[in-house]
C-alpha cells in the first residue's frame, strides 16, 4: 500500500475556512457508481473512488492521498494517479480535482464548482438530490461559490 501524507490538515482547514470569506460555506455531496467527478474550488474536500485521479494547484493546498495506484505520474502543480482505489483529504483554496473511474463519492465543506457525467446524484446543503447521467454532450453543473 502507498500512502502518502503532506502537512498538518487542522491548521489548514482553520485557515482555508476562514479566508472563505463573509458568506457560510456550504455543504456539497455527491456519490456515483460509476463516471466521472470535476471539482474545483476551496474548503474541506474529501473524494474517493477506484480509477484515473488527477489532482491540480497542490501547492496551494494540504493534502492527505491515502490508497494503492499502479503509477503516479508528476505534473506541474499536481499528480495523475493511475489504476488508483483510495482516498484524498484537502484543505485549501483553488484546488482542482478529476476522478474517472467507479465507487465514486465526493464530499465538499466549502465553495466551488462540480461537474458529472455518469451514474449517480449529488446534494447542496439540504435541497433536494440531483441525478447525473451518462448523457454524451452535456455535464451536469452545480455551482456553489456564493
Amino acid at each position: 500500500m502507498k500512502a502518502r501524507r503532506l502537512g498538518t490538515a487542522a491548521l489548514a482547514l482553520a485557515l482555508a475556512l476562514v479566508s472563505l470569506g463573509a458568506g457560510p460555506a456550504h455543504r456539497f455531496e455527491a456519490s456515483g457508481s460509476r463516471g466521472w467527478i470535476k471539482f474545483s474550488g476551496g474548503g474541506r474536500i474529501r473524494l474517493e473512488g477506484k480509477g484515473t485521479l488527477k489532482i491540480r494547484n497542490a501547492s496551494n493546498l494540504q493534502l492527505e492521498v491515502q490508497g494503492t495506484w499502479g503509477s503516479l505520474e508528476p505534473v506541474l502543480d499536481g499528480a495523475d494517479y493511475y489504476h488508483f482505489q483510495g482516498s484524498v483529504d484537502s484543505v485549501g483554496l483553488g484546488g482542482r480535482f478529476e476522478i474517472r473511474g467507479w465507487d465514486l463519492r465526493l464530499t465538499v465543506h466549502g465553495r466551488g464548482k462540480a461537474r458529472f457525467r455518469g451514474e449517480g446524484s449529488c446534494r447542496l446543503d439540504e435541497g433536494q438530490a440531483i441525478p447525473w447521467t451518462d448523457h454524451p454532450e452535456r455535464w451536469t453543473k452545480v455551482d456553489f461559490e456564493d
